[in-house]
């Protein structure tokens, strides 16, 4: 037996979770096709685009380098990836359950510090 009739098998019943399948199989493929076939580079952009601002950005506490262009009207938006901290939120409630209060200071300072970037 496949893997698609197990997996037809065991969510028979469950249009959702195959329709979640089918997302995130064509997601896969458009990651892939992009990662093959675009390059998304200042030199590559060239002459057709306006460059119009380079930007550091954080989401959910990882830092990327958002750069625009105006391309003829549309608008074209890159983020690179710069750095991947980990969940100072989550560290430091885990120093506060776990009662090391000296840690728990350090990394709220360290918060504070990254929330002023």
């Amino acid at each position: 037996m496949t893997f698609d009739e197990l997996f037809n098998d065991f969510f028979s019943g469950d249009e959702e979770i195959k329709k979640d399948a089918e997302l995130d199989n064509k997601i896969q493929q458009i990651s892939d096709f992009i990662k093959k076939n675009i390059s998304l580079d200042s030199k590559d952009v060239g002459n057709k685009a306006n460059l119009i601002k380079v930007e550091i950005v954080k989401i959910d506490g990882v830092k990327y380098e958002k750069t625009t262009w105006d391309i003829n009207g549309t608008i074209l938006v890159k983020l690179g990836l710069i750095s991947e901290e980990p969940d100072m939120e989550k560290l430091l409630e885990k120093a506060v359950d776990e009662e090391n209060y000296e840690e728990a200071a350090r990394l709220r300072d360290l918060i504070k510090k990254n929330e002023s970037i």
